[in-house]
C-alpha cells in the first residue's frame, strides 16, 4: 500500500476478485457499492443507473457551433459519471466489432494471466486501476 500511496494511487480490490466474493454464500454486494435514495432511504446498487449514461457527440464537439454546449456536456459526464459513451467518432463498425471481442475475451482470462498485463507503477497503461487517490465513496445520485 506504502507502494501505491507515493505514487499518488490507492491499492484498491480487482473488481473480478470483488465479483466473486459478491457471489458467495450470502451474495451481498460491499457497502462501499451501494448508495441510499434519499426519497425511500432504501439501499440501490449503483448499476441501476446504467441506461442514464452520458452521451458525448464528437461531430457537435468540434463544430464551432455547438461545441460549447457538447463541451459541457462532456465536463459534466468526466466530473459526476468518470466516462461516457462516444458517438460520431467515424470509427468503423468493424473495428470497434473487434475491439468489444477482444477486450471480452481478455476480461474473461483468470485472474492470474491477467496479472501479466498488470499496470506498472510509473505508467498508466496496463490491466487495473490507476487513479483511486482518495478512500472516501463517491456516490452517484439515483
Amino acid at each position: 500500500m506504502a507502494e501505491a500511496r507515493s505514487t499518488g494511487s490507492l491499492l484498491v480490490p480487482n473488481v473480478q476478485a470483488l465479483a466473486e466474493t459478491c457471489n458467495g454464500t450470502d451474495g451481498q454486494v460491499p457497502g462501499r457499492y451501494l448508495i441510499v435514495d434519499a426519497g425511500s432511504e432504501t439501499e440501490k446498487v449503483v448499476a441501476d443507473r446504467a441506461s442514464a449514461i452520458p452521451i458525448i457527440d464528437l461531430r457537435r464537439l468540434l463544430d464551432p457551433r455547438s461545441s460549447p454546449e457538447e463541451c459541457a456536456k462532456l465536463g459534466s459526464a468526466c466530473h459526476d459519471w468518470g466516462f461516457f459513451q462516444l458517438i460520431n467518432h467515424g470509427l468503423p463498425d468493424e473495428v470497434i466489432g473487434n475491439l468489444m471481442r477482444d477486450v471480452a475475451e481478455f476480461l474473461k482470462l483468470p485472474l492470474e494471466a491477467k496479472k501479466e498485463w498488470s499496470k506498472q507503477h510509473d505508467s498508466v497503461e496496463g490491466y487495473g486501476q490507476a487513479f483511486a487517490v482518495s478512500e472516501r465513496v463517491y456516490v452517484v445520485r439515483l
